[in-house]
């Protein structure tokens, strides 16, 4: 016993030991303040702020940063970029906005760590409010800005790196051609819908749209699809694996979801040879989450839902029955009329010369093929009759 006071007291007697263990404890109780600090510091700003944070490759996050350029206080951030319209926006750093009576804290920056070859850029917009409303009120105004204010409407189609936009020119209704009243048929369904919310609510609905687009290929569905979302100012977004509709549906709510060749998906497709009904358990949770979205179960309030097909035959039957698909239209190659209108449209006026007996119905992509290739009216019907007279020889 007497030894061990004895070292003891010898270790209390070497400054070295006793300073090194004093700096140890020391940077152990700073280390200890600074976690403190920080965690009181985000309890409070989860207290005080609503915060919302957007990721893109630039499409989705230029709609806000679009929105906060209009409201900040230039005083707080003389950060600037600049859109594809020429506009000055934020540009990458911090500052202050006050919209709404709100004021919010931004900050755009480049995710360095992103797994892509595209820029990825990440806004972080902090509400002072506890009001959380207060950011679904700003996501839809700056989506109403955003597609009021340009010509443009972005598409997206989903990767294996996730969801990537292309921004393309709106389509004018009227560059798009159809037989009879199907077109106004479409819009006006898709109009009706929009102003009539409160319809679907009395009658214990739900709020959504899904249209069925069958015809042969080229009879210009996507090219429907394209103009209709220009025409009531929303994006599109296209999937082509219907698994990710699941944990990804909720972004479809202010576009319109595009399915596109369905009945090229094995598991829908009960007359291909090349794939079984659906039988195996990936292909039961295609199928059902395809169904559920259709149903309205786990559908976005508001979504409007375009599915094309080639072969609406080749479809499972519960995918077509009624109130799964609200609106169902036959796009078919185009008649008389509508060639005609085609080519008043192609080539400033010109009225057809082409008679209407001599003439066989054509799919739009294959007028268009040989409108484009023309250099007059005279040429293009001329293609035309030729086409018309080798389809009737075939017959």
């Amino acid at each position: 016993m007497t030894d061990l006071v004895s070292q003891l007291t010898a270790l209390s007697t070497n400054q070295l030991l006793v300073a090194g263990i004093g700096t140890t404890i020391a940077a152990y109780l700073a280390l200890q303040a600074t976690r403190l600090a920080a965690g009181l510091k985000t309890f409070i700003g989860s207290q005080i702020f609503s915060t919302l944070t957007a990721r893109s490759n630039g499409a989705s996050v230029e709609r806000l940063t679009g929105l906060v350029a209009r409201h900040r206080l230039h005083a707080w951030g003389r950060s600037y970029s600049v859109t594809e319209d020429n506009a000055l926006t934020v540009g990458y750093g911090s500052g202050l906005a006050r919209w709404r009576g709100i004021w919010v804290f931004y900050n755009l920056r480049i995710d360095e760590n992103a797994k892509t070859f595209q820029v990825v850029e990440v806004l972080t917009l902090a509400f002072l409010t506890r009001d959380r409303t207060a950011i679904r009120r700003f996501l839809d105004e700056a989506l109403d800005d955003a597609m009021q204010d340009r010509g443009t409407i972005d598409i997206h189609h989903r990767s294996t790196s996730g969801w990537q936009a292309i921004r393309r020119a709106k389509r004018p209704i009227e560059t798009v051609f159809a037989n009879g009243a199907m077109k106004a048929e479409l819009i006006e369904k898709v109009r009706w819908f929009l102003a009539n919310e409160e319809w679907y609510r009395r009658r214990g609905l739900t709020y959504k749209l899904v249209i069925l687009l069958h015809g042969e290929p080229g009879t210009g569905k996507s090219s429907l699809i394209q103009a209709i979302a220009s025409h009531f100012n929303r994006d599109l977004y296209c999937v082509d694996r219907l698994v990710a509709l699941g944990p990804e549906i909720g972004r479809f709510k202010n576009g319109i979801l595009a399915i596109e060749d369905i009945d090229t998906l094995g598991s829908l497709n009960r007359e291909s040879g090349e794939t079984a009904p659906a039988t195996t358990g990936d292909a039961k949770a295609l199928l059902h989450g395809v169904l559920n979205t259709l149903d309205g179960l786990g559908t976005p309030h508001g979504l409007i839902t375009i599915i094309t097909t080639n072969h609406v035959e080749a479809l499972d039957p519960a995918m077509v029955r009624p109130c799964r698909i609200d609106l169902r239209l036959e796009v078919s190659a185009l008649d008389y009329d509508a060639f005609a209108e085609m080519v008043a449209s192609y080539f400033e006026g010109a009225v057809p010369v082409l008679a209407r007996a001599a003439y066989l119905p054509q799919t739009g992509a294959r007028l268009q093929e040989i409108f484009t290739g023309a250099g007059s009216p005279a040429e293009a019907e001329a293609a035309v009759q030729r086409r018309c007279i080798r389809l009737s020889e075939a017959a």
